[in-house]
């Protein structure tokens, strides 16, 4: 993500692989996110003994292309 991004809020997809299956996450990143912060995303990680584990996103910040 962007700093402007980041700071803006922004939909994104993500393509997670489960149990050997792929599966395509929608994630909202909150307004005045930061390089470095993890969002979780409940019930989205690995199958476990006690249920579905949680999935956590680092967030890192790229540089913007000036070029296009």
């Amino acid at each position: 993500l962007t700093a402007e991004e980041m700071a803006q809020g922004k939909t994104i997809q993500v393509v997670v692989y489960t149990d050997g299956e792929e599966q395509t996450l929608k994630v909202s990143i909150p307004k005045g996110s930061r390089e470095g912060q993890k969002l979780r995303l409940k019930n989205k990680g690995r199958q476990g003994p006690y249920g579905r584990g949680d999935l956590y996103l680092n967030l890192v910040r790229q540089e913007s292309d000036s070029s296009s």
